[in-house]
């Protein structure tokens, strides 16, 4: 019985050491050549995770290919489109842009050089093309003038200001005019809004005139402060004009400021246009009253009001106005309201 027992006792020890040879060979076996299926325990079939993940490593790579080819073709095509098109993507992109102003002027002016050379031109495909071109041109130059008073500050100069156009490296000497027979004065404006962002909440009726320029209001406060200015300034009706003049050799700009009152019709590019305006704007941007609550306050401290209630003028002393009053010794009014502005 010991001699069997040791020959049992013998064989078991081989056969453990060589279920663990075989073990070991099945793995060297499956890090150096992963099999394409492997067996659980209950003799399953599912394929291997090494073959799983080479595959899926390859789908990610075609689709990165796939992608990035895809995004190639989509910018060269971008590139190749209409100049138009071009512009109301540069404009987009720059209407995005806080952190840089003069670069964001300058995309501005590049914008508007471009659609006004095709607002006039005979060989539009069409009039869409025309009338897309005036609406970049309106939008381009609003966003130039909404930020003219930040940039005056910040080159400390009102006559005129330099820009430099990445895209082309040319660098835009943009005169600020005025003082002809219906144009503002750029520099009487501490902030000007883009009638287009007015919030017209409560209005009945929008009074505009469809043309060429950019409307914009214009705030003016005067020091000191007249005895009939609104607490929140003059907020006057503006349409700015940018235009190019092409005697000079550099790339040149000239900004002004109309009163869509007195000026009705520009040229631009040789070309003759009816002017934009946006007279409800102005009026809006004051901000709507309401009523009721300023009646409960004269009721509750109307002592505190009575300095602030009355009538009021919404634009400056204009002497060519005709006059709204049959007071001989009051001034004539450009306009009067009698809500809390």
């Amino acid at each position: 019985m010991s001699l069997r027992f040791r020959t049992w006792q013998t064989n078991r020890h081989n056969l453990a050491e060589e279920v663990e040879l075989n073990k070991e060979s099945r793995l060297v076996r499956s890090v150096l050549c992963p099999r394409r299926y492997t067996r659980d325990a209950y003799g399953v079939s599912f394929p291997s995770t090494g073959r799983l993940r080479l595959k899926g490593l390859k789908i990610v790579l075609a689709l990165g290919f796939v992608i990035l080819g895809a995004g190639c073709a989509t910018q060269e095509k971008q590139a190749a489109g209409p100049p138009l098109m071009q512009a109301e993507r540069r404009l987009a992109r720059a209407e995005k842009v806080r952190s840089n102003i003069d670069r964001q002027a300058a995309e501005y002016l590049a914008v508007a050089r471009i659609s006004a050379s095709k607002i006039g031109n005979p060989r539009a495909a069409t009039s869409l093309d025309s009338s897309q071109a005036r609406m970049l041109y309106n939008r381009a130059v609003a966003d130039l003038a909404t930020d003219l008073p930040a940039l005056s500050r910040q080159q400390n100069n009102t006559g005129t200001l330099a820009f430099r156009d990445e895209q082309t490296g040319e660098t835009y000497q943009s005169q600020i005019e005025s003082g002809r027979p219906g144009e503002y004065q750029p520099g009487s404006f501490q902030q000007i809004l883009k009638a287009a962002s007015v919030d017209r909440k409560g209005l009945d009726e929008n009074v505009t005139r469809t043309g060429v320029g950019g409307t914009v209001v214009g705030v003016q406060h005067t020091l000191p402060t007249p005895r009939l200015q609104p607490l929140k300034g003059f907020r006057l009706p503006l349409t700015a004009v940018v235009d190019f003049p092409k005697s000079s050799r550099a790339a040149a700009a000239r900004l002004r400021f109309l009163d869509p009152v007195k000026v009705t019709s520009i040229d631009l590019e040789g070309n003759r246009y009816p002017l934009a305006a946006d007279f409800s704007a102005s009026i809006a941007s004051y901000g709507r009253v309401n009523e009721n609550w300023i009646g409960f306050l004269n009721m509750v401290s109307g002592d505190r009001l009575r300095g602030a209630s009355g009538l009021l003028m919404i634009q400056p002393y204009d002497p060519t106005r005709i006059s709204l009053s049959t007071d001989c010794s009051l001034p004539p009014m450009s306009g009067v309201t009698s809500s809390i502005l």
